[in-house]
């Protein structure tokens, strides 16, 4: 076994500047195009870290970065692919399956899913020692607000239909929806609204790395709920107002 792992890196290494891209030396540890790895912590353009077993950093001068990329095509009879999946599973104290985090440009998304996403169970950062300029909503405000919104009945353009107009491909699903137009939002809510850039992708579902980049605007319901819901408590206080004015009588 030592020998023959000796041989294969005397013939990696030999024509290494050449034609490998991946060498394996005589204690089993992989050479990534000339990038080591230390006691089994592997890196891929950078030094390896004993915080991940796989470490991979890129930088190009195209629009557009892939770090890792992972496709999984499943054949007849497949009943779950997963492209990627993630597990944590130690008796600690917090595990996470996936993390994702995103800063330094102008609009940044921890995560970005093309299509429907499923959760058994959800929440979001709300603790008030992470606010400041708290202010308790002018109800009124937000019910003549809510008044001017102009719910719509709707369906999605095709995958087709988007690639015509030069759209990016969103895997929405189909049928009949309900929901508000973000254009028509922005102008009673501007806060909940916000810029989406997204590259054209080929009939694949590739990018190349300068790819058209398309805008689009999406809208924040979860910050619109609590208007709805300072909307509904107005309400509220309204009809008990006039029961009060009627038991008076």
């Amino acid at each position: 076994m030592f020998k023959n792992f000796l041989i294969l890196e005397i013939l990696l290494i030999s024509y290494s500047t050449v034609f490998a891209q991946l060498t394996i030396n005589i204690s089993g540890h992989v050479i990534f195009s000339g990038n080591t790895t230390t006691n089994g912590f592997s890196a891929i353009g950078s030094s390896p870290s004993s915080s991940y077993r796989l470490r991979v950093e890129y930088y190009s001068g195209g629009s557009v970065h892939t770090g890792i990329y992972s496709n999984s095509t499943g054949g007849a009879g497949s009943i779950l692919n997963y492209g990627i999946q993630g597990r944590a599973t130690s008796p600690g104290y917090t595990n996470y399956g996936v993390y994702g985090y995103a800063s330094g440009g102008g609009y940044n998304w921890a995560g970005y899913f093309s299509g429907n996403v499923y959760t058994t169970g959800s929440y979001q950062s709300s603790d008030e020692r992470i606010k400041k300029n708290i202010k308790q909503l002018d109800k009124r405000d937000m019910l003549s607000k809510i008044e001017q919104l102009k719910p719509v009945s709707f369906q999605f353009l095709s995958e087709t239909e988007l690639r015509e107009k030069g759209l990016p491909s969103l895997n929405t699903k189909g049928g009949n929806h309900i929901g508000l137009l973000a254009q028509d939002v922005e102008k009673i809510f501007p806060e909940f609204v916000t810029d989406v850039s997204q590259p054209i992708e080929d009939e694949n579902g590739e990018t190349d790395e300068n790819p058209e980049i398309v805008t689009l605007k999406a809208i924040n319901y979860q910050e619109l709920s609590v208007a709805l819901l300072a909307a509904v408590q107005e309400l509220q206080a309204e009809v008990q107002e006039l029961k009060a004015a009627l038991g008076n009588r």
